[in-house]
């Protein structure tokens, strides 16, 4: 498998709020449509992050780090991108995402702290 675009970047997540509901699905790719990222466009990280050849059996952990000023209540999506080829077949989607909300115990202001990584396997 070879990786032939990959991209991360964080967007406000805007989703409609629980209103007395357990869980509410998000598709996160349908919530970044038309929707511009923080800080402009997302950051290539093929090739300085990620491997683009992955052989059978070998996989690849990437971490990201983000620096985010708390805003209380608000939502960020975190989505890495792209596209893979496998030889002989036309180049796929991928993609990856956590999301966070920030609020009085995240963003290290108390509590433990958490890092996120993702993992593409072949």
């Amino acid at each position: 498998m070879t990786l032939t675009e990959a991209t991360v970047g964080a967007w406000p997540l805007n989703s409609e709020p629980l209103e007395g509901r357990p869980v509410v699905y998000v598709d996160p790719i349908k919530e970044i449509e038309g929707v511009e990222p923080f800080g402009g466009q997302p950051e290539n990280i093929l090739g300085n992050y990620l491997r683009q050849y992955y052989p059978p059996g070998v996989a690849d952990e990437v971490g990201t780090l983000f620096i985010v000023k708390r805003d209380p209540g608000k939502m960020i999506l975190f989505l890495a991108k792209g596209k893979y080829q496998v030889e002989g077949k036309e180049p796929e989607d991928w993609f990856w995402h956590p999301s966070r909300r920030f609020g009085p115990n995240t963003c290290g202001r108390s509590g433990p702290s958490s890092r996120s990584k993702g993992e593409l396997w072949t």
